[in-house]
């Protein structure tokens, strides 16, 4: 495991320890190797104990294989250095030395915990296929090694193979081939349009880890806003009746999620006047579709989608009051109030409005007052 799969364990133990378990959201960009293999099974094993919880039964672990692709990242990742190639995270002299001593260690374990285990001659089933049998002699041994590298679901033999796969494919551990070029030494105008396309909380941090980023990032960070109300996109091309009823737990739950997040940003930014001031580009738009918006159960016909947007929509009615420089307003898929009308209105300095697939607030059935009595 490197440094990064040491946060996310103790992020899921902190959640185990209170019982609480968060769906894992979809990073914009897979840095790491294996990462979309295991984004996809975090996923599945958060729904799986979720359904859990709701049927009061005990979640069996014997099949959680996270911990297995943990182990696929780790020698790969040291393959990668070898081979001078890797994932977007790089191969700074830094990595490559944490993840060695880390490689080591889990290398030392294996040798140990082979030492445990008897092989016996392949066994034939259904007459047709042969299986190796391995026979473990000290249970507590193996389980030792499970609670060391949090495996639930252990795959002994492509985890033993992988010393001897090591020696055989890079002999006598060839010198690692360390990264000489990295992201401050790209164009000023390059790093610009990566702070363009970055999320604001993702933009936010490239500029604070050093001093030159964060001169770069001050015109994205102080003139330009983009809010978005996001969504997993490996469910955008799926019809409405393909969605299965954990597609829909997992989308309910991820568009919670998603309209937490998105508030918290208008809430950050109406906290700063400072930034206010100097926001002149708006973006603000929902990635639901139709169909995902449905599968969650709040899509435009049913009161669930007021009772879903009304936050958002205050939010975006008393950020449009406040942004009192903007110049260009963006706004997609998002239901417009006639507050909203009023404080668009009211943008003197507004230059530029884009507004795509928004419909106009009307006021619905369940909203209508009861008519009066004779």
């Amino acid at each position: 495991m490197d440094s990064d799969d040491e946060r996310i364990l103790q992020e899921e133990e902190a959640e185990s320890a209170r019982n609480v378990f968060e769906l894992p959201q979809r990073p914009p960009v897979w840095i790491r190797t294996y990462e979309r293999e295991e984004f996809a099974i975090r996923r599945e094993y958060v729904l799986r104990t979720l359904d859990a919880k709701e049927q009061g039964i005990p979640l069996d672990s014997s099949g959680d294989i996270r911990g297995m692709w943990r182990i696929r990242r780790l020698w790969t990742s040291v393959a990668g250095f070898y081979e001078g190639k890797l994932d977007l995270a790089g191969r700074s002299e830094r990595r490559w030395y944490s993840l060695k001593r880390r490689f080591d260690r889990f290398m030392v374990d294996v040798a140990s915990l082979r030492t445990h285990i008897l092989t016996r001659p392949p066994t034939v089933l259904d007459g047709s296929c042969e299986a190796l049998l391995l026979i473990v002699s000290s249970p507590s041994a193996l389980n030792d090694f499970k609670h060391k590298y949090k495996l639930g679901y252990v795959d002994l033999p492509e985890i033993l193979a992988i010393p001897e796969m090591m020696d055989a494919l890079y002999p006598g551990c060839p010198k690692a081939v360390i990264q000489k070029l990295f992201l401050t030494d790209l164009p000023p105008e390059l790093l610009l349009y990566i702070f363009e396309l970055a999320h604001i909380d993702d933009a936010r941090a490239l500029g604070a880890t050093c001093h030159a980023l964060n001169d770069l990032s001050l015109p994205y960070i102080y003139q330009t806003r983009r809010l978005v109300l996001h969504v997993d996109p490996t469910y955008l091309e799926k019809a409405l009746e393909e969605f299965s009823d954990m597609d829909r737990r997992y989308l309910t739950h991820l568009s919670a999620r998603m309209r937490t997040n998105l508030l918290a940003d208008f809430g950050f930014l109406l906290a700063r006047d400072d930034i206010l001031k100097r926001v002149e580009h708006l973006v603000i738009q929902s990635l639901w579709t139709p169909n995902l918006a449905s599968a969650a159960g709040f899509n435009a016909r049913r009161e669930a989608h007021s009772t879903f947007f009304s936050p958002i929509w205050k939010q975006i009615e008393a950020t449009l009051s406040a942004v009192t420089n903007l110049r260009e307003f963006n706004i997609e898929k998002i239901v417009i109030t006639q507050n909203m009308i009023h404080a668009i209105a009211s943008l003197r300095g507004l230059q530029t409005l884009s507004i795509h697939n928004c419909p106009v607030y009307q006021v619905a059935p369940w909203e209508m007052p009861p008519p009066s009595r004779p």
